[in-house]
């Protein structure tokens, strides 16, 4: 969210609600593990939920954005981009070992780049201990790294800007 803020933000708008509307945006597809756990008892898988069907979500974000482009109604195109791109970037992490049904309802066939054989119990081992789960580890600290060294730069300059200050190193 923070990198593609620096496309997507405009003169006048909230660069931090624009990374919070992503940051929402690449957790909501999980939002429906409240469901699979308390009510579905994991009886589907819960890739099959609406939350993670590509067609809802596109065909949700034509509307908005759409909406957006209507003459003095809405000028919220980049937070309806950003939010779309992290919607489809969670799928995308999700379709490399999770079953994805991209062309659901044409086609009820699930897609994952590679799969996490059934090795341990509890299941959740499975994905614990399997090569992805590194993927992962290494894209969160990543984000960590860019958060860190922007609000490293962001406070050093402002240190700069205020008399008789030197940024300390």
């Amino acid at each position: 969210s923070r990198l593609l803020s620096d496309v997507l933000h405009t003169p006048g708008s909230d660069r931090k609600l624009l990374i919070s509307t992503g940051l929402v945006a690449s957790l909501l597809p999980d939002i429906d593990l409240a469901y699979f756990i308390l009510i579905d008892h994991g009886l589907r898988h819960h890739h099959t939920y609406w939350t993670h069907l590509p067609i809802f979500w596109l065909s949700t974000l034509s509307i908005a954005y759409a909406i957006c482009l209507l003459p003095k109604l809405c000028d919220g195109r980049p937070f309806v981009l950003m939010f779309g791109a992290n919607i489809f970037l969670h799928l995308a992490l999700d379709s490399v070992v999770g079953d994805i049904w991209w062309l659901a309802p044409f086609l009820d066939e699930p897609f994952a780049l590679f799969s996490v054989p059934a090795r341990y119990t509890p299941w959740y081992l499975n994905f614990l201990l399997h090569w992805s789960f590194w993927l992962e580890i290494a894209i969160t600290l990543t984000a960590y790294g860019v958060w860190w060294r922007t609000t490293k730069q962001a406070i050093e300059c402002r240190q700069i800007k205020k008399p008789g200050k030197r940024p300390a190193r």
